[in-house]
């Protein structure tokens, strides 16, 4: 923070709070916490008109890892000087340390403004936007700092950073360009990522490729395998798909992702009385995977066997199953005509994931069902418009354009239909594992 204290005080050469700044200071070096404390509090009262005196005594107590007690001081500043780069910076990290990255986000925008050329303030302002999941702002924050910086080791973070926010955006092409600049020799997750975006868009072999190599990078990491058999499963593969998995079990027996994995590739060939079974070893041995749970319920709703679904939905939600399991509990519900009962479990998704596709599609499946066209159809136009390849929103959408008599419109989401339902289940759970492991 010494740099920090630097920049506040060129701005003006000697103030006259300097020495008893410094002396408050050197009390915290010493371990003098208290009595530094009080020193600042004078200070500030003494001189509570001076923006700059009170963003120093944040950068001081920041630097002391006073996080809370810092913040303050910067919205003094602020108060007095709106727009001092120094203080709406130290504010913006000042509220990342305290993990509040909504209130650091807009911070840190302003300050990349006031310095477009910061690169390191464009960087923080990517990971910030990486934890809010506003992946088109980190991949412009990552582009801009890529863009401004020379050291090929800081380009290779930056480019890693933004092909990992284009992953998220669904631009794989973009994301593998970007993982193929490394100048460095990329580690297995690394290779992991890439190959993902490669098999994602449309470049199968190379994605295959990438993946064998993590796998020999990483024999030991049951997820090489997983996501080695996800990218079989994606080009139809079948049996690779299962292939790579025993191979998997024989180096790690008993995984329960591996285990899973049979599950996911069972289920994708229709055997359901294998994925039923593989997934019951991988409860054995793992009990508290949620998406294990979820799976084993959606495949018991593909047999009928309702009362277990529920109760498998129930386990992976209880579990932390995300919006996507619980998702698929309401629809399950739907179709048992159990309206309120779906209407409920939606409403309590809806507060806690509030921009979820998924969810909107659940309430358009409900209207759907109860013949509430109006309401299904705002809902699963709001869905596609936050996932515009979701296909079971597109085919819901185009059984209402149907039972609405818009016949021509119904015919065009039938075609948009068409060309996105193959594969979809595959490519789901690639995304899902790879945005996983980057996040």
């Amino acid at each position: 923070m010494s740099l920090a204290f630097a920049r506040l005080l060129s701005a003006q050469p000697d103030p006259a709070w300097a020495d008893s700044f410094q002396k408050a200071v050197s009390e915290f070096r010493g371990g003098q916490g208290a009595a530094g404390m009080r020193d600042l509090e004078a200070l500030g009262k003494s001189y509570p008109h001076d923006a700059q005196l009170a963003a120093a005594i944040g950068a001081l107590l920041d630097s002391t890892a006073h996080h809370k007690e810092a913040t303050p001081w910067y919205q003094r500043s602020l108060a007095l000087h709106p727009g001092f780069e120094p203080a709406v910076n130290n504010l913006a990290m000042n509220y990342a340390s305290l993990g509040e990255f909504s209130k650091a986000q807009p911070l840190m925008m302003q300050a990349s403004k006031l310095n477009p050329a910061n690169t390191s303030l464009a960087y923080n302002l990517g990971l910030v936007s990486l934890r809010l999941n506003c992946y088109k702002e980190a991949a412009a924050a990552f582009q801009r700092a890529r863009r401004n910086t020379r050291d090929a080791a800081s380009l290779d973070r930056l480019a890693l950073a933004e092909a990992t926010a284009r992953f998220h955006l669904r631009e794989y092409a973009e994301a593998a360009s970007l993982l193929e600049t490394l100048k460095a020799e990329p580690d297995y997750q690394t290779l992991l990522l890439l190959g993902s975006a490669q098999a994602l868009s449309a470049s199968l072999p190379d994605g295959i490729k990438t993946m064998q190599k993590a796998v020999a990078m990483a024999p030991a990491d049951p997820q090489v395998y997983y996501r080695l058999a996800l990218v079989f499963l994606l080009g139809r593969l079948n049996n690779e798909a299962q292939n790579v998995l025993s191979e998997g079990l024989k180096q790690l027996p008993g995984s329960a992702l591996l285990l899973y994995g049979k599950a996911v590739a069972s289920d994708t060939q229709g055997r359901w009385d294998d994925a039923i079974g593989w997934a019951k070893k991988s409860l054995d041995a793992d009990s508290r995977r949620p998406e294990t749970w979820a799976l084993l319920a959606s495949v018991y709703a593909k047999q009928t066997q309702t009362d277990d679904a529920l109760a498998a939905y129930r386990q992976a939600l209880s579990l932390g199953a995300g919006a996507g399991a619980g998702v698929d509990l309401a629809q399950l519900l739907i179709r048992q005509q159990q309206f309120p009962e779906a209407l409920a479990e939606l409403n309590e998704l809806a507060k806690k994931y509030p921009n979820d596709a998924r969810v909107d599609r659940g309430f358009g499946k409900l209207y759907r069902e109860q013949r509430q066209f109006d309401l299904a159809e705002k809902y699963l136009r709001a869905s596609l418009r936050l996932d515009p390849e979701d296909s079971q929103a597109r085919f819901t959408l185009v059984e209402v354009l149907r039972l609405t008599h818009r016949t021509d419109e119904a015919r065009k989401e039938f075609a948009i239909f068409n060309e996105q339902k193959q594969e979809r289940e595959a490519t789901r759970l690639l995304e899902l594992a790879s945005n996983e492991e980057v996040k």
